[in-house]
């Protein structure tokens, strides 16, 4: 049980990890000339663009079938509380990392994706019920 949930908590640190690179927050903005930052607003547009087209080629790269599978609902609520003390917005960004993927999958092979997401007994197949149940889960915490 000890394991599971330091696995849930590397897979949700590593999502939002993921999503920030993926949205642009953390790369590149510039470089330094001397002691001054010489700001570099093409590589920024650039590395975003790369990022961003990185979701999809990974899924395009893919052979097979996509099945994504988030963690489960009460063990996200821990994984993040545990993660930052208790403060559990982040869990905003979880969901976002989870949208975002599965509609480049779907994009890529609309035929051949599939999102599993549970709370406790309940499964769903639809990510906006799955984040629907976090939001919820993370309105109860509070």
């Amino acid at each position: 049980m000890k394991e599971e949930a330091e696995s849930d908590r590397i897979k949700l640190s590593a999502s939002e990890s993921m999503e920030a690179y993926r949205a642009g927050k953390g790369t590149y903005l510039g470089h330094s000339v001397g002691n001054k930052v010489v700001w570099r607003p093409d590589l920024y547009a650039q590395q975003i663009s790369e990022a961003r087209a990185s979701r999809y080629e990974y899924y395009a790269n893919m052979s097979g079938p996509v099945n994504i599978e988030a963690i489960d609902v009460d063990s996200a609520v821990t994984a993040q509380g545990n993660l930052t003390g208790g403060d559990l917005k982040n869990l905003s960004t979880y969901a976002d990392y989870l949208r975002n993927e599965v509609a480049a999958a779907t994009q890529v092979k609309p035929d051949a994706t599939t999102f599993t997401g549970a709370w406790g007994k309940n499964v769903t197949h639809d990510v906006n019920e799955y984040v629907g149940w976090l939001m919820q889960a993370v309105q109860q915490k509070s």
